[in-house]
């Protein structure tokens, strides 16, 4: 089953998670303007310093639906809540498997439907991913 590894935990093998989603954002370029009265526009120093653009911290999100039994739903989000939450882990997706990031993990939103519980996990990730084959390679 496609799922998400935090730290040493996958979604899908630990808690029976099942990746309805994911989003991963950019990070935000880190700018540095000066407005100037009387002029058009700003004059833009961000590539002055370093040479090119720096980035700023990058959101991942992932939406899993929680099929198990309603009666284990509050279990399940405590012992997932106990082992990830605010902790800063890599995070590996399964359709992603040769790039990891590294990010503090924030537990989100639970909610129930009859039969089925959804659980959202935010992670605010490092700007760039890293190779797994190679430590040396990082990618936006």
């Amino acid at each position: 089953m496609i799922g998400v590894r935090f730290g040493q935990y996958h979604s899908y093998t630990q808690w029976k998670l099942v990746l309805q989603s994911s989003t991963i954002g950019l990070p935000e370029v880190k700018t540095v303007t000066v407005d100037v009265p009387g002029m058009d526009g700003v004059l833009d120093y961000t590539e002055l310093l370093t040479g090119g653009p720096v980035y700023g911290l990058r959101t991942l999100s992932f939406e899993f639906l929680m099929p198990e039994d309603a009666s284990t739903w509050s279990d399940v989000l405590s012992d997932i809540a106990a082992k990830i939450h605010g902790k800063k882990l890599d995070v590996i997706r399964d359709s992603d498997i040769n790039w990891r990031y590294t990010g503090r993990v924030y537990v989100r939103d639970f909610t129930a439907a009859e039969r089925l519980g959804k659980l959202t996990i935010d992670v605010e990730a490092d700007p760039y991913k890293i190779s797994r084959l190679d430590s040396g390679v990082k990618s936006l």
